[in-house]
């Protein structure tokens, strides 16, 4: 072995020694305290409190005795699933639940307002995957609605600790006074394929948390729609009344403008909720270190390599 290779051998032994045994660090400090969690949010309109807003928050997924989470009952029956590995995901994610919640009235697991400092803490939560869905609050003549937040407890901060506390300050949605529009496009993310692709799904326009209207999308109105005229003072949301089999669903939203996009699942089918999550104790930080780091290993590899020749 020429000595650029065995230096980089070495190299690679010893990160993957490190990563082991950071990883296997994390695990068992996730495994030996399983001290209740807690979330704590913090609800400002450009530094100022925003009292009396009612949050709740809902469990969608929990920490097994085998380490594995796993999907609530309350929200197994759904077709979702995502890959966790932007913010952009997790958004997405939140809005899909957070329709579901309001259309099929899920229990939450806790409801509280916030203070006149703008901060409600939720405590003695167990380990797991949280959806925190605020209400909407006129104040003045405009609409503040708080975008939901999905946050897993207990979470890996910058320096690799595990923390059981979370803070949150949710972005929201300001509205003015008068009518709003609304408006929903349908994608499919299926490669194209038109056989076992519906003609037509049904969405629907939630009011608060009842249903106000449906509208069948389909190629003959370019699979897009827009409600106008709606009252300002209310939140209106869409979802997809029913998921096409074969296919999960998911929600963007950029103000009052939808995206449904339904994916094709893969060949070999999951159960109905079925998610890739991050291990108990973790979150997203870890994984993007380990991906990083096995990138750098590379790297240095091919790097050895040029200079070995």
């Amino acid at each position: 072995m020429t000595m650029p290779c065995k230096r980089l051998f070495q190299g690679l032994v010893l990160l993957l020694c490190v990563l082991l045994t950071a990883q296997g660090a994390l695990a068992a400090g996730g495994q030996q305290n399983d001290s209740p969690c807690s979330v704590t949010i913090r609800y400002l309109n450009e530094g100022e409190a925003l009292p009396e807003v009612t949050f709740s928050v809902y469990q969608v997924a929990y920490a097994a005795d085998s380490n594995e989470p796993v999907i609530t009952d309350a929200f197994s029956g759904y077709s979702f699933d995502f890959d966790p590995q932007d913010t952009s995901s997790w958004r997405a994610l939140a809005n899909t639940l957070e329709a579901y919640v309001l259309r099929d009235g899920i229990q939450d697991v806790s409801q509280s307002s916030t203070q006149d400092d703008g901060s409600v803490t939720f405590e003695g939560l167990q380990r797991g995957l949280y959806l925190v869905s605020g209400e909407s609050k006129k104040i003045n003549s405009n609409t503040y609605t708080p975008e939901p937040v999905l946050v897993y407890l207990p979470y890996l901060d910058d320096d690799g600790a595990v923390q059981y506390d979370a803070l949150i300050e949710p972005k929201k949605d300001v509205v003015p006074a008068g009518t709003v529009s609304v408006s929903v496009v349908k994608v499919w993310n299926d490669g194209q394929r038109e056989p076992g692709r519906p003609s037509s799904i049904t969405a629907q326009l939630l009011k608060g948390g009842e249903v106000y209207d449906t509208v069948e999308l389909s190629r003959a109105n370019n699979w897009r729609h827009t409600w106008t005229e709606l009252d300002g003072d209310f939140t209106w949301r869409v979802t997809e009344k029913e998921i096409p089999q074969g296919y999960t669903a998911v929600v963007e939203r950029e103000d009052t403008s939808y995206i449904i996009t339904n994916t094709a699942r893969a060949d070999t089918p999951k159960t109905p909720g079925e998610t890739k999550l991050p291990q108990t104790g973790m979150l997203l930080a870890p994984v993007f270190i380990l991906a990083a780091a096995g990138c750098a290993a590379l790297l240095i590899g091919v790097i050895l390599r040029k200079r070995a020749r």
